[in-house]
């Protein structure tokens, strides 16, 4: 699936981590907050999710 990047819409390479054409990151990590019981809370990295824009959803937009 092709992707375009959030910042210049220019098309990205396969498994880009950021785009070539500005230098703008297209992960985004995402992060959870977790608290046990008798404890301050803690925020973790769960995962990193592609932030850029799959070009099927980019052209319904249009």
């Amino acid at each position: 699936m092709t992707k375009i990047c959030p910042r210049c819409f220019d098309d990205l390479p396969e498994n880009a981590n950021y785009c070539p054409h500005c230098g703008e990151c297209v992960m985004e990590i995402v992060e959870r907050t977790i608290q046990y019981i008798g404890s301050p809370p803690k925020t973790v990295e769960v995962s990193v999710k592609g932030s850029a824009i799959p070009t099927e959803e980019f052209k319904k937009t249009r």
